[in-house]
């Protein structure tokens, strides 16, 4: 997953708390891709809502297939929509690219995920 001290940053695991259950069907994360700086967006995004107890069940999962070289400082939303729930907490995971891919100059050495934003409609 992740090394609070920053050396690796390959997943994101969060939880949304809604503040009262609420009727969702769409859910969006928003990465950062700076290839200069060995930054990438989320490679894959799953949704989980509670079931029982401390269990949760998949709602959805997303790849993208932006180019991961493309130049530049931009923002790479992705979104999962899902059939109609009721949930007061969503959990989010977040997938990095674990390393830099080839033709990079860090090909093959960790890479960051860095995720802005999280919406859930």
């Amino acid at each position: 997953m992740h090394r609070p001290n920053g050396s690796l940053w390959l997943a994101m695991i969060a939880v949304v708390n809604l503040g009262e259950p609420v009727v969702t069907g769409c859910m969006s994360v928003r990465g950062i891709q700076d290839v200069m700086q060995w930054i990438f967006p989320p490679r894959g995004v799953e949704g989980l809502l509670p079931s029982e107890g401390l269990r949760h069940h998949s709602i959805g999962r997303l790849t993208h297939n932006a180019p991961p070289l493309r130049a530049g400082v931009f923002r790479q939303p992705i979104e999962l929509t899902f059939p109609p729930a009721k949930a007061r907490y969503i959990q989010l995971i977040a997938k990095g690219m674990k390393t830099c891919p080839p033709g990079h100059d860090g090909a093959g050495r960790p890479a960051w995920l860095f995720v802005d934003e999280i919406v859930v409609e």
